[in-house]
């Protein structure tokens, strides 16, 4: 007769899928590897070809919301430069003086042990970084608006009279003249955007040095300059092809005469050939797009955006549909759109463009796809398709846009031989 104890316990009952755990585990860690690879393969046999352009959150300040600042690091209330300006132009070394005194310059108490930051009392600091406005006393903020024009404390200051004053509070007030700058895009920052696998450079008057009679105008905003100019710029190393080359007049764009170390570059393959990774000079003399205005000369930024990447980030189209809003230039609707696993990051207010139809799509909404261990495995964006108007239209497509749709090539009888099938 079997033994039988009544201190039965179910301490050795396991559920179904307890020896699975582990298994299941080891399995997907090498699983994730091999199914990142496969989406990117599929990509890469139908996939769309782009860039993605993903927003500045910091960088060099922009003319258009930090001209004052920008200004009075170089010049004084009076339009001059000082001796340790003109030093740094000869030498090429950093000169500065730390301002000091309780009527010319009035430095706040709670920022006296930080050099070199010195900003107005009403003023916002956003834009500024480590640079000073040119303020008067505690009880005078030199933000105010001037009557005469000419160089105030806080830089250039246009004629005011009440009139237009209303009728720009008007304006702003019912959003009427909102628009973007064409360098920054509205983020504040040089260039606007970074593109994916590729160098984008941008060169804007306050960083050149003008020759002959060229010269810069402080008074726009952005500043914009006149005539030729020379600066000091570094080509990448590994470029395959260029994606743009240009000179822009704000929004407009303008021909212009490229020397790098003297020698005219007649092409963009002309240029590639001189990447090499090390500074190089470049002066660039503009030239009128209007035969009839030969000395229209004015220019904002300069542009340039090198290839280094034979990996481009792949994505993938539904079905576009185009609507019948007639409100909108563009009419196709807004749709989602999957991208390659290769992408490290995609946010809101980014943009891709693609190489089959030439648009620029501004990104809405990102749900993230990834394992516990942050490993991607495609992204699904919301996107919609930006409006000829805006601004960020401006960026460059990589590659040649076809023009038109390709129907189907009918086959012909061979009616003088014979038939292969």
């Amino acid at each position: 007769m079997p033994f039988y104890s009544a201190n039965r316990t179910n301490n050795r009952v396991l559920p179904a899928n307890a020896r699975a755990v582990d298994v299941a585990k080891q399995a997907l860690d090498g699983i994730v590897d091999v199914q990142q690879r496969r989406y990117l393969s599929a990509f890469q046999v139908q996939g769309y070809q782009g860039i993605l352009y993903q927003r500045m959150h910091s960088g060099r300040n922009c003319s258009c919301q930090g001209a004052q600042a920008i200004v009075n690091t170089i010049l004084d209330k009076a339009g001059k430069a000082d001796k340790g300006v003109i030093n740094q132009l000869l030498t090429g070394k950093e000169f500065g003086v730390v301002p000091y005194g309780e009527d010319a310059f009035q430095r706040p108490v709670e920022r006296v042990n930080e050099p070199f930051v010195v900003t107005s009392p009403g003023g916002s600091e956003k834009f500024r970084g480590n640079s000073f406005d040119l303020v008067g006393n505690e009880f005078d903020y030199s933000n105010s608006v001037v009557e005469h024009s000419g160089m105030g404390d806080n830089g250039y200051q246009p004629d005011k009279d009440l009139d237009a004053l209303l009728s720009d509070f008007d304006d702003v007030s019912f959003g009427a003249n909102d628009y973007a700058c064409p360098i920054c895009f509205g983020t504040g920052f040089i260039g606007g955007y970074l593109p994916t696998n590729a160098v984008r450079t941008i060169i804007t008057p306050q960083d050149c040095e003008f020759l002959g009679n060229g010269h810069l105008d402080p008074s726009q905003r952005p500043f914009v300059g006149y005539g030729e100019f020379r600066t000091q710029v570094t080509l990448p190393k590994s470029v395959l092809y260029m994606d743009s080359i240009q000179l822009f007049d704000y929004d407009r764009p303008k021909g212009f005469d490229m020397y790098i170390d003297s020698v005219k570059v007649e092409s963009r393959a002309g240029l590639v050939q001189l990447c090499d990774g090390k500074p190089h000079d470049l002066r660039v003399v503009p030239r009128s797009p209007n035969f009839d205005i030969p000395d229209d000369e004015t220019w904002t930024h300069f542009e340039l955006q090198f290839n280094t990447s034979t990996t481009s980030m792949w994505f993938e189209f539904p079905r576009i549909t185009n609507g019948n809003d007639i409100s909108k230039l563009d009419q196709t609707e807004p749709f989602q759109i999957v991208l390659s696993p290769n992408i490290v990051t995609v946010s809101s207010e980014d943009i891709i463009t693609d190489s089959t139809y030439g648009k620029h799509y501004i990104v809405q909404g990102t749900p993230i796809w990834n394992t516990r261990n942050r490993k991607t495995l495609g992204w699904e964006t919301n996107v919609r398709v930006l409006q000829p108007g805006e601004p960020q239209r401006l960026l460059p497509v990589r590659g040649r846009i076809p023009t038109k749709n390709r129907t189907t090539v009918e086959v012909r009888d061979n009616q003088r031989g014979p038939y292969r099938t």
